[in-house]
C-alpha cells in the first residue's frame, strides 16, 4: 500500500519497455565504445615486422652467419643522437679499432608504434671512421635505430638499438 502511495504521488513508474530500452542503450553503449577501441587499436600498429615471413625465416641462418662474421670482425659502433640540434654522429671501428674509413651509412629510425613517421637519414663521412647527418624533426620518445654500414653495396655492419630521444 505505501509503495502504491509513493508512486501516484510522485508520477515516476518503471514500466517494462523502460527497461527494455535502459538495457538497448546500456549495451548499445558498450558496443560503440569496443567498436571505437578496436579501431583505435588496428590503425596504429599492424603487428607486422617483415612482410612475408615465410622469406625472413628462410633467411634467418644467413643473418646470424653475418652477425657472428661482423663480431669476429670486432666491429664497434658509436652513435650520437641530439635531437634538440637535428644532429647525428656514428663513429665506426673496424678490428683492432681501427677507423672504418669509405663506407656508405645508414640510420634508419622506426617508431615502435607506427610506421607513418618512420625516417631514413644518409650519413656522409666527414672524417675516417666518423659519419654525420642533420636529423628530421622527430618526435621525443622511443625509437628504435637500425644503423647499415655497406661497402660496394655489400652489408659489412649492422645494430639495431632502442633509443629514447628528448
Amino acid at each position: 500500500m505505501q509503495a502504491e502511495a509513493m508512486t501516484r504521488q510522485s508520477g515516476f513508474r518503471i514500466t517494462g519497455w523502460m527497461v527494455f530500452w535502459s538495457l538497448v542503450a546500456f549495451f548499445g553503449l558498450i558496443t560503440v565504445a569496443n567498436v571505437v577501441m578496436m579501431w583505435f587499436a588496428l590503425s596504429t600498429f599492424t603487428g607486422i615486422e617483415a612482410p612475408n615471413a615465410y622469406e625472413a625465416g628462410r633467411g634467418f641462418n644467413e643473418s646470424i652467419a653475418r652477425a657472428e662474421a661482423q663480431s669476429a670482425a670486432g666491429w664497434k659502433a658509436e652513435a650520437d643522437i641530439d635531437n634538440a640540434a637535428g644532429r647525428m654522429t656514428v663513429r665506426l671501428h673496424g678490428a683492432n679499432a681501427a677507423p672504418a674509413a669509405g663506407l656508405s651509412v645508414t640510420a634508419i629510425f622506426r617508431s615502435p608504434v607506427t610506421e607513418a613517421h618512420d625516417a631514413e637519414v644518409a650519413l656522409s663521412e666527414v672524417e675516417a671512421g666518423r659519419y654525420a647527418a642533420a636529423l628530421p624533426p622527430l618526435a621525443t620518445g622511443n625509437w628504435d635505430v637500425v644503423i647499415e654500414a655497406r661497402s660496394a653495396n655489400e652489408l659489412v655492419y649492422t645494430s639495431t638499438n632502442r633509443v629514447l630521444l628528448k
